[in-house]
């Protein structure tokens, strides 16, 4: 049995409950936090995709001569 105390909060269990605890609050911490670059990361490679999309799609401006393989 081990005695936690955080702020005001008093608790006593057994240790490895706090452990598991303590990993689960370190796990969604970590997600939560990796949220928002996950979403920027996101939005540049759609706007990446979209463009090199608009490129491929616009037909090419060069003048001069066409040359003929056949």
């Amino acid at each position: 049995m081990v005695q936690a105390t955080f702020f005001w909060l008093c608790c006593s269990g057994i240790d490895w409950i706090f452990m598991l605890l303590a990993l689960g609050v370190g796990v969604v911490l970590g997600i939560l936090l990796m949220v928002p670059s996950l979403i920027g990361h996101s939005l540049t490679a759609m706007q990446s995709r979209r463009k090199i999309a608009q490129l491929e799609y616009k037909p090419s401006r060069k003048k001069g001569k066409q040359i003929n393989v056949f």
